[in-house]
């Protein structure tokens, strides 16, 4: 496995032991079980002074992994009930961000700040894959998928990449049956 890096989309305002913490529900469910070396996850250092600390660092990682644009081989979102992916959330200043391919977002929803890829970063992978479980989330499901409201999620598209929607029943219970 000396091969595989793991990157992280976004992470949560928090320490990496914590349990809110996306770099350890993946370390303690993925990376420990698998025995994946620990210089081969890039995670985002939360523990560093400010936001804006934590996201430029995190840019000078994906530098170093490419000058432009990184291309990941996939990308693995999910999807909030509020159309949000990564922590690109509804009304916030990431949705816009071009320029940068890590940034610390201010969520004013959650009161908190969190930590993404941008577009341009997710947009340039080979693979996305959206990973979609339960009830709960097939209306949002349906919004991104055949509706037309603005939602974050909606704005994933590859440029030259594939985009996958994996969902299990219940949340592809909302669709379109003549889509599916």
């Amino acid at each position: 496995m000396g091969t595989d890096f793991f990157y992280f989309g976004d992470e949560r305002n928090v320490g990496p032991d914590e349990d809110a913490s996306n770099f350890k529900a993946a370390n303690m469910s993925l990376f420990r079980p698998l025995r994946i070396r620990e210089d081969n996850i890039f995670r985002w250092r939360t523990e560093l002074e400010t936001p804006a600390d934590v996201a430029e660092d995190y840019e000078q990682t994906l530098q170093k992994l490419s000058p432009d644009v990184p291309r990941f081989d996939l990308i693995l979102l999910g999807i909030g009930t509020d159309g949000h992916t990564a922590s690109l959330f509804p009304d916030t200043e990431a949705l816009s961000e071009t320029a940068r391919t890590a940034t610390a977002n201010w969520v004013p929803q959650l009161g908190t700040w969190r930590f993404t890829l941008s577009y341009p970063v997710i947009n340039n992978a080979r693979n996305v894959l959206f990973l979609v479980a339960g009830e709960g989330k097939a209306a949002i499901v349906s919004e991104v998928l055949e509706g037309e409201a603005d939602l974050p999620a909606r704005s994933v598209h590859p440029v030259s990449g594939k985009l996958m929607w994996l969902l299990d029943q219940a949340s592809a219970s909302d669709l379109d049956n003549s889509n599916i």
